[in-house]
């Protein structure tokens, strides 16, 4: 079972994702990309507290990625480059 703070880390991302699809649709792109940094900021923060990995306050994409991609790499051997994970969820 996946953890309440996981869940609602997930929950907010889900909701900035589909915000982003929706002002990208009306050629709102400045706000459509402010929504897609915080999707996915959130994923990363979610997918850290699943594994365990404790991380300073930070809204600082790189330093999520490369902490997401170290965990993926010690744990099961996933090559250098960061692999492409699927939303979840993602609206049709």
């Amino acid at each position: 079972m996946m953890p309440k703070a996981v869940k609602k880390w997930f929950e907010i991302a889900d909701k900035d994702f589909v915000s982003a699809q929706t002002l990208a649709e009306k050629e709102l792109f400045e706000t459509a990309l402010f929504h897609c940094q915080q999707a996915a900021e959130k994923y990363l923060k979610g997918f850290l507290i699943n594994e365990g990995k404790q991380f300073p306050k930070v809204h600082d994409l790189v330093y999520l990625v490369k902490s997401a991609e170290a965990t993926l790499r010690r744990e099961s051997c996933v090559p250098p480059k960061f692999p492409q994970v699927p939303f979840r969820n993602r609206p049709q």
